[in-house]
């Protein structure tokens, strides 16, 4: 396949996709160890979540997140490229449904500020 198709199926991709809409847009800003939990509602889902951070080492934060009873952990840095981590709420592993992005904002004071973002049908009831 030659380099100009490639570039024009390529660009018409791009140009047909949608960016994600955020219906939900929160920041919190946790100590060590504190937890922030919601429930998820919408989508024919009702189940709970979780987020807190462990450590924070060699500029990495280490996140556990706790969503219907299963555990996950990962690790966000500042850069750009590294600072989010976008989680499938609803199960249906299509973009366009219901998604968490929990983005890494700042480290200071020993406090951490994410920044949660949802889209779709989904809302959450932070307690």
């Amino acid at each position: 396949m030659n380099k100009p198709l490639i570039f024009f199926f390529l660009f018409l991709s791009l140009s047909f996709s949608k960016p994600l809409e955020w219906t939900i847009q929160r920041s919190v800003v946790l100590e060590k160890d504190q937890v922030v939990s919601a429930k998820v509602s919408g989508a024919g889902i009702q189940k709970n979540l979780s987020i807190r951070w462990t450590l924070y080492k060699k500029d990495g934060l280490v996140i556990l997140l706790k969503y219907d009873s299963i555990p996950y952990q990962f690790i966000l840095y500042k850069d750009y490229q590294r600072n989010r981590y976008l989680f499938d709420l609803d199960g249906q592993d299509h973009i366009k449904k219901g998604n968490l992005m929990i983005v890494f904002e700042d480290f200071k004071d020993k406090k951490a500020t994410l920044k949660l973002l949802v889209s779709g049908d989904i809302s959450l009831m932070f307690n």
